[in-house]
């Protein structure tokens, strides 16, 4: 399963209050005991098709960073 990919870096991927399924899929709609990645490639033998990278936090402006002070 190494080429499969990390449940923790898609979007999709959740952890549920439930203590028996703590991971969940959204785009799959089910929940499991270990990262929904694995149960996808133990059933179907093949590495999840629903897999979506997070989309990365927009970078953070000048003026937020305190780079940029106001003119006195």
């Amino acid at each position: 399963m190494s080429s499969s990919p990390r449940c923790r870096a898609c979007r999709y991927y959740y952890i549920t209050w439930d203590r028996q399924r703590p991971y969940g899929c959204r785009k799959l709609g089910f929940k499991a005991a270990v990262e929904p990645a694995l149960v996808v490639w133990r059933v179907s033998g093949h590495r999840c098709l629903a897999f979506a990278p997070k989309s990365s936090p927009p970078p953070e402006s000048p003026a937020a960073a305190g780079e940029i002070t106001p003119e006195s």
